[in-house]
């Protein structure tokens, strides 16, 4: 089920096993509401430096607003069992 919300899941507490997350936001709170205990999260996200080798080739500018979003800080945020590939 594609979600349109992330700040309030529509699902019950301890609902699902697994929650994916593809290049969208989430909302920690909520992802680990909606998880059993034991549950994987799992997402993939573009990281700071994505597209910066080619945006400097390419003279154009290198957006630096989610400098500070990398593994360590998604780990920070909340206390999911992220896995890094």
């Amino acid at each position: 089920m594609e979600v349109k919300e992330n700040n309030k899941l529509q699902f019950p507490d301890q609902y699902f096993d697994l929650v994916i997350n593809k290049h969208e936001e989430y909302e920690p709170g909520e992802v680990n509401r909606v998880l059993k205990n034991g549950g994987v999260f799992l997402t993939q996200q573009v990281g700071v430096d994505d597209c910066n080798q080619i945006n400097k080739l390419l003279g154009a500018p290198i957006n630096d607003e989610y400098a500070h979003w990398e593994l360590e800080f998604a780990e920070k945020q909340k206390e999911l069992d992220l896995i890094s590939t």
